[in-house]
């Protein structure tokens, strides 16, 4: 499935290329075409942790205290 790099949103019952999506859990998707299905992992980062959602990690542990006076 090649979309050029273009962000799709998808829901349940979507078409892409003839591929039904099936399931969707976490970041993960699922699809599939007649006997074929086939899973996608989205958000990974390199070293193969899924990296967080903007704005769904607390980011107290980033060592930046906002309570220090300037």
């Amino acid at each position: 499935m090649e979309n050029g790099g273009e962000i799709e949103r998808l829901r349940l019952g979507d078409q892409v290329d003839g591929w039904l999506v099936t399931g969707i859990e976490g970041f993960t998707l699922k699809v599939t075409l007649d006997d074929r299905e086939h899973e996608y992992r989205m958000f990974q980062r390199a070293e193969g942790k899924p990296a967080a959602a903007s704005g769904d990690e607390d980011d107290s542990s980033s060592g930046d205290d906002s309570d220090e006076d300037n």
